[in-house]
């Protein structure tokens, strides 16, 4: 079974989560896990570009890869956030991590 766990961090706290989520998944008999990261939009990037502790936590997660459609193709299931409030209370356009 092929689990597939996207997450998107802007500073650090999502990409733990997920990271925990991913080896949590791989200690089921028969998961191969994959973890993808979500492409930065481009004013987030330039955001990134202006801050320090960003930029370090992005490049933390370069070994990574970006998720694709093909990802989405190729498991079994997914794991696409992890809870989180902001997420439900937040703004459209608002850059949450």
């Amino acid at each position: 079974m092929k689990v597939l766990v996207v997450y998107y961090s802007m500073y650090g706290h999502m990409l733990q989560m997920a990271r925990a989520v991913a080896k949590g998944a791989g200690e089921i008999d028969g998961a191969e896990v994959v973890l993808r990261r979500c492409e930065e939009l481009p004013h987030v990037a330039q955001r990134i570009e202006g801050d320090e502790f960003m930029r370090q936590v992005r490049d933390s997660q370069a070994d990574i890869p970006v998720c694709t459609a093909e990802d989405f193709r190729q498991a079994d299931g997914f794991r696409d956030r992890i809870a989180h409030p902001l997420w439900e209370h937040g703004r459209a356009g608002e850059v949450v991590d």
